[in-house]
This record gives C-alpha cells, sequence and structure tokens, in this order.
C-alpha cells in the first residue's frame, strides 16, 4: 500500500509520491511522522510511525500532525474585508434613512421655484460598487510586502489623528471615534505581526 502524506493547512490527503506540496494551497505535505516529503528523502528513510495498541485491541495509526502556523496576511486580509463589510452596513443604513432628498428648482421662464423630490436609491448604489470594490483591491494587495507596509503607514497616520482629536476633545462623536481608534490599532497590530511572523508553507 502506498504511504498517504497530509497538508497540515487544509487537511487533505494525497499518496506519497505524486507531489511534495498541497495542490490546493502549495503547503509543504508532510508523513505521518511530521516531516516533510524533503526532510524524509534527505534522511534515506520515510518509514511510517509504528501503530501502538494493548492486548487484542485493534491496531490504530499514531499519526501527529505538526501545527500549522497562524497566517497573519490572510487575517489582515479578512480584516479588511470585514471593515469593508461594516463601511456597507453604513451605506445601507444611510440607504434607508436618506433615500431621497428636495431640490429646489427654479423655472427661468416663470421664476417660478418647485420643490422636487430626487431619488438617491442609483447613486447609494454606485457608492457601494465603489466602496467594495476599493476593499476588495486592498485585500487583495495585502498579499504583498510592499503593500502592506503603506497600509502600516497609513493605518499609523490615522491612529494618530485619531489620538489627536481625542486628546483635544475637538470630536463629538461619542463612542464611534473611540470604536475607530480601537479598529485601527487591531489592525496595525495585525500588520506588524505578518511583518515578524512568517507565513505557514514558507519554509523550505
Amino acid at each position: 500500500m502506498p504511504e498517504a502524506v497530509c497538508c497540515p493547512k487544509c487537511w487533505t490527503w494525497d499518496e506519497l509520491g505524486k507531489r511534495t506540496s498541497c495542490k490546493r494551497c502549495g503547503t509543504p505535505l508532510i508523513l505521518a511522522d511530521g516531516r516533510t516529503v524533503p526532510e524524509a528523502a534527505a534522511q534515506g528513510s520515510t518509514a511510517p510511525l509504528v501503530p501502538a495498541f494493548a492486548g487484542n485491541a485493534p491496531a490504530l495509526p499514531m499519526v501527529r500532525i505538526t501545527r500549522a502556523g497562524v497566517d497573519w496576511v490572510d487575517i489582515a486580509r479578512f480584516f479588511t474585508i470585514g471593515y469593508g463589510l461594516l463601511v456597507m452596513a453604513g451605506l445601507i443604513a444611510l440607504s434607508l434613512f436618506i433615500p431621497s432628498v428636495k431640490v429646489p428648482v427654479t423655472d427661468p421662464n416663470t421664476g417660478l421655484t418647485t420643490i422636487q423630490i430626487v431619488s438617491l436609491g442609483p447613486a447609494w448604489a454606485i457608492v457601494g460598487i465603489f466602496v467594495l470594490a476599493f476593499f476588495l483591491l486592498f485585500a487583495w494587495l495585502t498579499k504583498f510586502l510592499i503593500a502592506r507596509i503603506i497600509f502600516l503607514g497609513i493605518d499609523g497616520l490615522w491612529i494618530i489623528a485619531a489620538l489627536s482629536r481625542l486628546g483635544t476633545g475637538g470630536d463629538s462623536g461619542g463612542l464611534l471615534p473611540l470604536a475607530q481608534l480601537i479598529i485601527d490599532l487591531a489592525y496595525g497590530a495585525v500588520l506588524i505581526m505578518s511583518f515578524v511572523s512568517p507565513r505557514p508553507g514558507s519554509r523550505s
């Protein structure tokens, strides 16, 4: 029976010899004893662990899988998408509270002014599509190191501005500025962790 190898990230199994990395996520495949395929080949042995059983109990394979580290890049990406969803929720709330506006229109011939109601539905839809595309682009760019450095710089400027407003008392928005500051701090921490912690599967 051919020996099986496992992806420690997405938990898919395959036969040894077909590939050395997962076809879904690219993470190096590991054997039952926790070694990667290149490590086992370098050591000259790919023998699996010996099953441990007591008495007449059936032999069960003792598989030891190494833990996959935290992928902070993916967390930053999900953070960006989540923030975009919050902005979208805010736009939806605004579209419900302000579905239309009254605009005074003056007839140049008669000089009479009438009030016309203009629906904001198309405008809210266009803004929503733009915001969604904007945050999806940011989430995609997060996988690049230079983009994360730029995002961290922008986030730092937002944090400084928020602290300045809270310190001078110039922002009277209640809990909203404080919540914004907490979100910016959390996002900055995730970006910093993406620099200092290597992505799972990046080890050769």
